[in-house]
């Protein structure tokens, strides 16, 4: 008989007790055929063609399917409700959950290893693999055979997302100057005019946008891009420019009258969103911890949440972004450097800006060149330049450019303490809360903790609480240039205050001292000028000005000045001062010319011999008077 199996059952009729011999050889033949097809298919134990449940010696294969892409199925039960396929006595599938499990058998995700060593390894080949070990405290630990672990982003992780082309080829507006050819490539030549290009593209306000270019061909000139009320002046070459509107104004390009060369490829797209974080760690409450971004080019680092999350690629940026919300919202920035939560925050397209500190350079947008280290070092500055402000709130709330500065609420307050100082351009404020005077202030020097300025172009150093005299070494001179021709002007001014509820009384005074070293001693006093009060009351207030010289003993006065509310007076070696000396008093008549004889006036007369001896009486008073005088001056003893 021709055996079906195993390609369909065989149909074998067993004989009936009634049924004949005849044909019993056949039924024998058949079943004997029958088994013997059994047999090829489940073969021998030497070569087992079905799988055996109780093994093979050698082991055994299990094949799917014979013809090309034919599925093997292992299923854990034919009930709808699945259970486990057990892979030896530590691992399983969970078929219901579609867990894998390697080293448990009640896997608890889609692929769960279980060691108490490596736990997973992927490799090219035996040799360079990467391993992933997770040690008994929950410390993982990756290692690549290679010594490099890459991230590789995407598109996303590279930029921003942009939003579609703004500008189509019919919005352009080509004025005298330009030429058009082919569509959307403008030439201008070398004297054609300072026109701008323009077009009628809508601009959203208060919206990043992308702006780039190619320029080819230049031999000379400029030209500047301006779009929602923002800017880029003198561009040369190729670029990107990533303002953030604040108008609807639509895009204009002017050229310089001398640019000479080909504009092409401008395109103008809104930034839709940030860019996708490369790595990011997150709280046990999946919050959002820190982010790694790769977005912008090659020489950008961005590290924290949101940190650079906008910055465009551009050749040479620079940027560096590490805290939450560093730099979040910069373009196209260049060399700029922000440390701190929130530092740089409102950073567009700012400049060499070195911003270090919680919410340092906060309101920083365009500016450049500005240094601010400190927690909300340099916070309101805009768009100015050259400010540094280091220490905590210094220079919180200037606007203004070019200024300096440094120590805890320097350049934070005016003079009353509590007023914000907004603008003092070119001024510079050294210590703990040194202030200005004003919004006046400009190129002024205000040097000491809480010292407070005069005003614009002048010098502040030390506060009203120096009670020690500070000492400058190296020789100095206090120039002092104005217009002023004719007249005396004040060049430097000392001053002696009284601290807290004290009042000036007589004897207070500023007083200038000058010291050379002796054979032993550095500093040693030589001589001073000390201004002081005879009388303190301010509506009768008069003055004493004394100079003097000293010895290893004391100071020797030689030479006093006063004012008495009147008139100047004068005293030497110490003595009291007095007012200017009268004219002498004492008169007479001139003594006789000498010889003999009356005509000639001579001395033999009793009359010519009394005038003699009145004249020199007369002579002897007067140098009596002169010697009072002398001595009321303190000239003679």
């Amino acid at each position: 008989m021709t055996i079906l199996f195993p390609a369909s059952l065989d149909s074998l009729t067993n004989p009936a007790a009634t049924d004949s011999r005849i044909g019993h050889a056949a039924q024998h033949a058949d079943v004997n055929d029958a088994i013997e097809a059994i047999e090829a298919q489940i073969g021998t134990t030497a070569a087992p063609v079905l799988a055996r449940l109780g093994g093979v010696a050698g082991g055994q294969t299990l094949n799917g399917g014979t013809a090309a892409s034919e599925t093997l199925t292992l299923a854990s039960t034919a009930h709808a409700t699945k259970g486990k396929i057990n892979l030896g006595a530590a691992s399983a599938y969970d078929e219901l959950a579609a867990r894998l499990g390697v080293g448990t058998l009640s896997p608890s995700a889609k692929i769960h290893g279980l060691a108490t060593t490596e736990q997973l390894r992927l490799g090219y080949d035996v040799a360079n693999y990467l391993s992933a070990t997770v040690a008994a405290s929950g410390v993982t630990t990756f290692a690549a055979t290679g010594g490099t672990i890459i991230i590789q982003g995407t598109a996303a992780t590279d930029g921003p997302t942009l939003g579609g082309e703004l500008l189509t080829t019919a919005g352009w507006t080509v004025p005298g100057g330009w030429t058009e050819s082919p569509d959307d490539v403008f030439t201008h030549a070398n004297g054609g005019g300072a026109n701008a290009l323009s077009h009628s593209a809508t601009i959203a306000n208060s919206t990043k946008h992308q702006i780039s270019w190619t320029i080819s061909g230049r031999t000379t000139g400029s030209v500047t891009f301006a779009v929602g009320g923002q800017s880029l002046a003198t561009q040369t070459a190729s670029g990107i420019f990533g303002p953030t509107t604040t108008s609807t104004s639509g895009l204009v390009i002017t050229p310089t009258n001398d640019f000479d060369g080909v504009l092409s490829s401008v395109s103008l797209r809104q930034i839709t969103s940030g860019s996708t974080a490369l790595v990011q760690g997150k709280t046990s409450g999946a919050v959002s911890g820190w982010e790694i971004r790769a977005c912008g080019i090659i020489g950008n680092t961005f590290f924290g949440t949101q940190a650079g999350q906008f910055a465009l690629s551009q050749s040479g940026a620079g940027l560096t972004a590490i805290g939450q919300n560093a730099l979040p919202v910069a373009t196209t920035a260049l060399r700029t450097t922000a440390v701190g939560r929130q530092s740089g925050f409102s950073v567009s397209t700012s400049k060499d800006a070195t911003l270090i500190g919680v919410n340092a350079g906060f309101s920083l947008t365009t500016g450049s060149q500005v240094s601010a280290l400190g927690a909300t070092a340099a916070f309101s500055i805009t768009t100015g330049t050259d400010l540094t402000a280091v220490g905590f709130a210094a220079g919180y709330s200037l606007t203004s450019s070019t200024g300096t500065c440094i120590g805890s609420l320097a350049g934070r307050y005016q003079a009353d303490g509590s007023t914000a100082l907004t603008t003092a351009p070119n001024c510079t404020y050294v210590g703990y809360s040194a202030k200005g005077l004003n919004d006046s202030d400009s190129y002024s020097i205000v040097i000491g903790a809480n010292a407070v300025g005069l005003g614009a172009n002048t010098t502040v150093l030390g506060t009203i609480n120096q009670t020690t005299a500070a000492t400058i070494y190296g020789a100095g001179t206090h120039s002092l240039t104005d217009a002023t021709t004719n007249a005396a002007v004040t060049v430097e001014t000392l001053t002696k205050n009284v601290t807290g509820a004290g009042v000036g009384a007589a004897g207070l005074g500023p007083r200038l001292v000058f010291a050379a070293e002796s054979s032993t001693t550095n500093d040693t006093q030589q001589a001073d000028i000390t201004a002081t009060w005879t009388d303190a009351t301010h509506a009768s207030r008069k003055s004493r000005l004394a100079l003097s010289a000293s010895d290893s003993a004391a100071a020797r006065e030689g030479l006093r000045i006063e004012a008495d509310g009147s008139v100047a007076r004068l005293g030497f070696f110490g003595a009291t001062a007095v007012v200017k000396p009268t004219a002498l008093t004492a008169a007479v008549a001139a003594a006789p010319a000498g010889g003999t004889g009356t005509a000639a006036g001579g001395w033999d007369t009793a009359g010519n011999r009394d005038l003699a001896i009145a004249t020199i009486n007369n002579l002897k008073t007067r140098v009596d008077q002169l010697e009072s005088k002398l001595q009321s001056l303190g000239l003679l003893t």
